[in-house]
């Protein structure tokens, strides 16, 4: 559980002026858990999170002091995104966010690149739990779809 007199956040839909923040928060955690990926998927990844994840997706932002330090991207029950930047990181803001988006859903599925082991045990911690696995037709990396389902 998020120890709130820790750490004050607000969560908060996403608007086009976060655009910049969000990106930054994108790259600069993607950078650090995709060490695995070539340099040459960055600048292609980037384009495809502002002019096609981003415009596709229900995003929610959090913030601490005014300042964006993560965010969490819906595509209907996908949870198509969830970044938390570097250094606020192990602070309980990426499980408030997916715990925010978990109380309006029923079910939710993340798919993880395996080389992630951190964001799987992450999401496993979560409530997650593996029922595929699949190539990226790309990258040729294996990725693995988790799914989240409420308790009755």
């Amino acid at each position: 559980m998020l120890h709130s007199d820790l750490i004050n956040h607000l969560i908060r839909p996403y608007t086009p002026r976060d655009l910049l923040d969000v990106l930054d928060v994108w790259e600069s955690s993607a950078r650090e858990v995709y060490s695995f990926m070539p340099e040459s998927f960055w600048p292609v990844e980037r384009k495809l999170v502002e002019s096609e994840y981003l415009p596709a997706a229900v995003t929610w932002v959090c913030e601490i002091e005014e300042r964006t330090v993560g965010f969490a991207s819906l595509i209907g029950a996908e949870l198509g995104g969830l970044f938390v930047m570097p250094r606020f990181q192990n602070l309980g803001i990426g499980r408030a966010l997916v715990e925010f988006v978990q109380r309006s859903h029923y079910a939710l599925e993340v798919e993880v690149f395996q080389e992630n082991q951190k964001a799987w045990r992450f999401y496993e911690r979560q409530g997650f739990s593996l029922i595929s696995e699949r190539e990226h037709p790309e990258w040729h990396r294996k990725l693995a779809r988790l799914r989240w389902v409420r308790s009755a």
